[in-house]
């Protein structure tokens, strides 16, 4: 999706309905007021997704946000088994990647991408045995890079 700049929401309402288990790559850029991308519910299913790319959505706080309710569980992680790429740019109101998560598990991640993304104070992943925090990012600074190889 790309260049979509009155785009507010992916879905309205319930997303308990909505099934994307098979997508693989997802690329937003330029979708401006756009506030989040997934709710916890979806993210669960997205076993399959590789390559993750959201840049130069202004208004974008978070990836995956939650609904509450009697249809999600409790838990202090959220696993996306197979991505291997996680690329973020130019998020200037980005602060998590979940808020109701704790640590976001990736097991095969090979390139994590994160530049000018002033409100992220800190990200913690999971992989395999090792927690990687990757500390406050300055600013003023035009790259952040992290390679997870």
């Amino acid at each position: 999706m790309e260049y979509l700049s009155e785009l507010t929401n992916l879905w309205k309402g319930p997303t308990q309905l909505v099934w994307l288990g098979n997508l693989m790559s997802v690329h937003v850029w330029h979708c401006e007021k756009l506030e989040s991308m997934f709710s916890l519910f979806i993210a669960r299913d997205l076993l399959q997704l590789q390559d993750l790319s959201i840049g130069r959505c202004d208004m974008m706080e978070i990836i995956v946000w939650s609904e509450g309710g009697e249809h999600e569980i409790a838990t202090d992680k959220i696993e996306f088994p197979k991505l291997k790429q996680l690329h973020l740019r130019n998020l200037p109101s980005f602060t998590a990647i979940c808020k109701a998560m704790n640590i976001i598990e990736l097991p095969q991640p090979s390139y994590l991408a994160l530049w000018e993304i002033p409100k992220l104070k800190r990200l913690c992943l999971l992989q395999i045995q090792r927690v990687i925090v990757i500390p406050s990012f300055n600013p003023s600074s035009t790259r952040r890079y992290a390679s997870l190889i």
